[in-house]
């Protein structure tokens, strides 16, 4: 049974190595690169278990992100990633 489909939301240099430890476990990664990606991958796919985002590097972004996560009628958990600092 294939495991389900990950949005991943983070920056270039973290993405690869977040996507390639997913697809060595089996889970298939998505990257997208903006909102617009996310929303459009909401739409056409109804498989995505999960989001990764960026909680760092643009906050107001990662709460759009979230907002689309939490439309009504759909309810996907995430996993924003921050620094210890923050």
């Amino acid at each position: 049974m294939a495991r389900p489909a990950i949005a991943i939301a983070l920056p270039g240099d973290e993405r690869q190595h977040v996507v390639d430890v997913l697809r060595e476990a089996d889970f298939e990664p998505v990257a997208v690169q903006c909102p617009g990606d996310l929303e459009a991958l909401l739409a056409s796919r109804h498989d995505i278990a999960v989001a990764i985002l960026d909680g760092e590097s643009d906050f107001d972004e990662s709460l759009d992100y979230y907002g689309l996560l939490h439309e009504p009628g759909r309810d996907i958990p995430a996993l924003m990633v921050v620094s210890a600092r923050t």
